[in-house]
This record gives structure tokens, C-alpha cells and sequence, in this order.
């Protein structure tokens, strides 16, 4: 309702309170109503009888559709933000899909608060005089407003030349323009910052981590910050290494997506259907599957899909695929006008070249990352009233550009720790490509003991190249001493098969792998 009201607004009632044991699921069955009584407890958790619960149904009518903007992208982003939640999902297909909590710890509740003067516009302003109970204008603006005291409210008074018992309901149109610049030129506090709730930084490498796949996670929460009298706080989490959904879908799931595209060519598909698949990337894959870019999606024979989905599994698309930005207010995904919103912007404006990663001038940057950002505050700026897109404020760019700055450090450690341990890696085989026929010359010149000194051989070119053998924990500490990556970080233990030297006995020298994350 226009005073963020919940109302039922179908006049049927305000809800039923459904009794439990028999008898409730009597009435279960004689209204119809559908009501699901059992969940499989996940794994590792003790299974609990819930005596009681709430059901919300809403029948909506749409087009259901798989791919960017859908329900089970919808779904699956929500997952991330909210990771003390167990969502199960059934589509229209009969498909299950559940995705369990990776916490137990429940978001911090907001405290309540007045609203800010500075955060106020002049028809609000107008409303909330006409509606305000108050006698005076000074106790209108000390009861209405937060930061507000007497002094206060006396100095706003002053400067928009009101008497401080001026009666609110005789201030007009003309008087109210001039209480309200006289508030935007007094100094009041910034509000109170304990009427959000963030999401936090461990919960948020659990959301991401449980549900996109990568090598290296990071997270960083800015402190509370304040635009126009409107506490708020930016959070941000990058996952490195994601493979793209394009390499992961199916030949059944790649049939659906064809069939519910409305894209006119199959360039057009592959861009508009996989997150973070640019132009050029579609055109590697296309060039791959021998098929034209120009060729329409809904006329494609089984041959052809068959082509397609192949080019998709097998092209590598780390190079020409970009960085998948997550939008989020106030835990809620943003899906759509990505391009119209300021954290997009703010991630295009920022530079990520000095972290490792490619960027072309205003475009976002080139790899396998997956970046989240959320904005909590108590009113979030959107730049219409569909609540699609954030607006840009200097303060909210400010906040975005330092949390991006905060993770991409960090990422940059890790891509050039890793760049140092492939390096070391590569030296390594060399050393032991010929260490054997090292070991059998200066045998044979010296008459000592051939096997002892492959062994003292392979010591030493395991230890001139002891980098490849770099280990670090979950929060990226390095395990032999200490790193500088901080906390709020994960790094996935990488499989690897291990280095073998041949010597010329035959035998296999395992070597240790080039790079183990614990």
C-alpha cells in the first residue's frame, strides 16, 4: 500500500488458522489446499517435527522460461543472499530442487528508527505535516524526525524565518519550500546505522561458495555509510574460476532453451541466455560448431544441437567471457536493467587491470569471476518505481569503488601467488626431464652410487622450486608462515595429478603436486 501497509486487499478475509494434528489436515483436504508436510533433512542434521508453520499462495499467470531472468536464476541468486534459508523448488515440470542453508546464524534484526530530515522530500514533507499530530512546528520536527532535538529544530526554525509554535496545520506551500531548504542548510547529525542488516562476510563466502563454483572466494562489508540523511552499507563477494553455465549445461536443458528463446539468431542466444558470454565468445563458439550466426535458434535439427552443445563444452571460454554481476537490495536480486543501475557502473568505472584481470575501456572485465553486490539500507535509491535498478549517488559510487578495491587486492595476491607456483611448476619439469641422465653421466664419470645421487638430485630440485609446493588454509594463510590475504577468504583445495619423473632404471619418482590448498 502506498503506507507500506500490508493489507488483504481481495476481501476474503484475513487468513485462516489452521489447527494442527487430524483435524487440520482434514481441513487441508476438504479446502484443497495444498501443503507439504515433509522435507528430507539434510545431510549431517538431526530430522525435527515442525508443530507449525505460515503458507503464503499466490497464483500468478506467466510464461514460464529457463536462462537469464528466470525463476530458477531468481531462486538460486536468493540462495546466495540468504544462505540461512532451505529453499525447495518445484517447476512446472515436476523437477525438485533444493537449496539447503549453509548457516545457522539468522540476520541481525533492524531496530527501528524515525527517518532522517536530510532524507526527505518536499511532498513527503507536505504529507507528513497534514498528518503529524503534533500542535507545533518545533515538536512536529523533534517527534517526526531522528537527530532532531530542540536546538535543533529551533535553528531549522530560525533559518526558514517560522516561529517555533507555529501551528502545522496552518503551514502552506510557500512555508513548507522554506522549512524544507531550511533543513537542507542546517548541520544535523547522521542517523543511526543500526537499522540495517547486512549480510555479513561469513555469510556471505557461505551463500556464494555453497552455489557458485570456483578456486578462490573473497568478501568484504564496507562500514555504514549515509546518503541524503539514508544510512546504508555496500557488501561485495568475488568467486574466481567459475566455469560458465554455457559449459554446463545439458542436451536436454539446451533443447528447452531453444525452444523457449525468443532471440532471432543464435548469436543473440548465446549472449542473452548465458550470463557473462559476450559477442565474441558466442562467435568462437559458433565457428567451432561450422554453424552461422545468423541461423534461428527455433529451426535447428538434431544434428545441429548436437553440434552446438558439443562447441559449448569443449571451447575455452575463460578468455572471452566477462565478469557475472549479481545486483542485490536489501537481499533481494536485481535481474534486470543492469545497465541502467550504478553498481553495474561502478564495476565497469573501476579499474581491475592492476588485480589480473582484462578490461576493455568501458566494458566490464574479462574472466571467470562472479562478483555479488548488496546494498542494505532503509530506503534504497531506485531509478523507478519497478525497483529494477539502483541510482547514483556520490557517497553509494564512493562506498562501491573502495569495496571493490578491498577484494580485488586480494585477488590479485592470489593470481599472482598462483602465476609464481605455474611458473615454479613448469621449472620443476624441467629439472626432472633430466635429472635422470644427469644422474647416469656423473655416475658413470665418478663411479658413485647412481640411485643415491638421483635422490640428492631430486632434493635439491624440489627445493629450488619449493614454491609449486605452496600450501595454504581455507582463510588463505600460507601454511608453512604467514600470508598477508587476511581473513574472509576461501581458497577450494585444487586437484592435481602428481609430477613424475622416469629415471633411466624405469621406475617412477613421484614428485609432490604442484599446488595443494587445504
Amino acid at each position: 500500500t502506498k503506507k507500506n501497509r500490508p493489507e488483504i486487499l481481495n476481501g476474503k478475509g484475513d487468513g485462516e488458522d489452521i489447527p494442527p494434528g487430524e483435524k487440520g489436515h482434514n481441513y487441508l483436504e476438504k479446502h484443497e489446499i495444498e501443503w507439504v508436510t515433509h522435507y528430507d533433512a539434510p545431510d549431517g542434521e538431526k530430522a525435527d517435527e515442525v508443530r507449525s508453520g505460515t503458507r503464503v499462495t499466490i497464483e500468478l499467470e506467466g510464461r514460464f522460461h529457463r536462462g537469464r531472468g528466470s525463476v530458477d536464476d531468481y531462486l538460486e541468486q536468493t540462495a546466495i543472499a540468504n544462505p540461512h534459508v532451505t529453499l525447495h523448488y518445484l517447476d512446472p515440470e515436476g523437477n525438485k530442487k533444493t537449496y539447503p542453508r549453509s548457516t545457522d546464524k539468522l540476520p541481525v534484526e533492524p531496530k527501528e528508527i524515525k527517518p532522517h530530515p536530510y532524507g526527505v522530500e518536499l511532498g513527503r514533507l507536505v504529507s507528513m505535516l497534514k498528518e503529524s499530530q503534533a500542535t507545533t512546528l518545533s515538536a512536529f520536527l523533534t517527534t517526526s524526525f531522528s537527530r532532531v532535538t530542540n536546538a535543533v529544530a529551533r535553528r531549522i526554525c530560525e533559518e526558514a524565518k517560522l516561529s517555533t509554535r507555529a501551528s502545522t496545520t496552518r503551514i502552506g506551500r510557500q512555508q513548507a519550500d522554506a522549512l524544507y531548504q531550511a533543513i537542507q542548510n542546517t548541520k544535523i547529525s547522521n542517523p543511526s546505522t543500526d537499522c540495517i542488516s547486512p549480510i555479513g562476510e561469513e555469510c556471505l563466502l557461505k551463500g556464494l561458495y555453497t552455489v557458485v563454483p570456483g578456486e578462490f572466494f573473497v568478501a568484504a562489508t564496507r562500514p555504514p555509510s549515509v546518503y541524503r540523511g539514508n544510512p546504508f552499507q555496500i557488501e561485495v563477494a568475488l568467486a574466481f574460476g567459475a566455469a560458465n553455465e554455457a559449459k554446463k549445461v545439458t542436451r536436454e536443458a539446451l533443447v528447452q532453451l531453444l525452444n523457449e528463446s525468443d532471440a532471432r539468431t543464435l548469436r543473440q542466444f548465446i549472449v542473452t541466455t548465458f550470463d557473462g558470454l559476450g559477442p565474441d565468445a558466442a562467435d568462437r563458439i559458433l565457428k567451432v560448431a561450422e554453424m552461422g550466426t545468423r541461423l534461428s535458434p527455433g529451426k535447428l535439427k538434431a544434428k545441429d544441437i548436437d553440434r552446438l552443445h558439443d562447441a559449448m563444452r569443449n571451447v575455452n571460454l575463460s578468455e572471452g567471457q566477462s565478469m557475472q554481476v549479481l545486483r542485490y537490495a536489501n537481499r533481494v536480486p536485481l535481474q534486470f536493467q543492469p545497465a541502467g543501475c550504478a553498481i553495474t557502473q561502478a564495476v565497469i568505472n573501476t579499474n581491475w587491470r592492476p588485480y589480473g584481470l582484462s578490461q576493455s575501456r568501458g566494458s566490464l572485465p574479462s574472466g571467470p569471476v562472479t562478483i555479488m553486490v548488496h546494498m542494505a539500507s532503509v530506503w534504497v535509491p531506485f531509478t523507478s518505481e519497478s525497483k529494477e535498478a539502483v541510482a547514483s549517488y556520490p557517497e553509494i559510487q564512493k562506498e562501491l569503488r573502495l569495496a571493490f578495491q578491498t577484494i580485488g587486492r586480494k585477488l590479485g595476491m592470489y593470481l599472482n601467488r598462483r602465476k609464481k607456483v605455474k611458473q615454479e611448476g613448469e621449472r620443476r619439469n624441467v629439472f626432472l626431464r633430466y635429472l635422470g641422465e644427469v644422474a647416469t653421466a656423473v655416475s658413470d664419470i665418478n663411479e658413485v652410487d647412481r640411485d643415491g645421487l638421483y635422490d640428492q638430485l631430486l632434493k635439491v630440485a624440489q627445493r629450488k622450486t619449493a614454491e609449486a609446493d605452496a600450501k595454504f588454509d581455507k582463510r588463505g594463510r600460507r601454511v608453512e608462515k604467514d600470508t598477508d590475504f587476511g581473513d574472509n577468504v576461501i581458497i577450494v583445495e585444487q586437484e592435481s595429478p602428481d609430477l613424475k619423473a622416469d629415471d633411466d632404471s624405469g621406475e617412477s619418482i613421484p614428485v609432490k603436486s604442484q599446488r595443494t590448498f587445504l
